[in-house]
């Protein structure tokens, strides 16, 4: 099925709103992240939602980009290039520990919005994506038993080789 494209406007409806920032906040972070490691390029994230929760990603790491951006001193102060201010970024020392925490997080994290307020409509695609998500869990744990039983098999063969091999040589001192 070919992909239509969007009409890039504002979303009126919330939770439609809230959950293409969800979808598309993953997609621009992976994204980064391929970024980041095919041409090592150094690559900060950060979002903030309309109720103001915060989504970010950093490579290598959130405290050295922004020394980096916009110097050590003004980082500690939560101050950008000319010594103004730049809005959300006000006190990103007091945020620091909880980006780090998100950082290190490992990143197969799931994050769901919450489905209270959620109609038909807004579910439908939230449930396609459970679906490919399954899907995609169902194929990979499949590849990895079909890996397992495959070395089961060959360490089951090697050992019925290592008994004719024993039996073979048991005889032969025998005689």
């Amino acid at each position: 099925m070919p992909k239509r494209t969007v009409k890039i406007k504002r979303i009126e409806n919330a939770a439609t709103r809230q959950i293409t920032l969800l979808k598309r906040r993953a997609g621009l972070f992976k994204k980064a992240h391929d970024l980041s490691v095919l041409c090592e390029a150094e690559v900060a994230i950060i979002i903030f939602s309309e109720k103001g929760k915060l989504f970010e990603f950093a490579r290598p790491r959130v405290e050295r980009l922004l020394k980096r951006f916009v110097g050590p001193q003004q980082v500690s102060r939560g101050i950008g290039r000319g010594g103004t201010s730049r809005g959300p970024s006000d006190g990103i020392e007091d945020r620091l520990p909880v980006l780090r925490d998100t950082l290190e997080r490992p990143r197969g994290d799931v994050v769901w919005p919450d489905l209270e307020g959620l109609t038909i409509r807004d579910l439908i695609p939230l449930e396609q994506q459970v679906n490919d998500v399954l899907r995609q869990v169902r194929a990979k744990k499949e590849e990895l038993l079909l890996r397992e039983i495959e070395t089961c098999a060959k360490k089951a063969d090697q050992l019925m080789d290592d008994v004719r091999e024993s039996r073979r040589k048991g005889q032969e001192r025998k005689l």
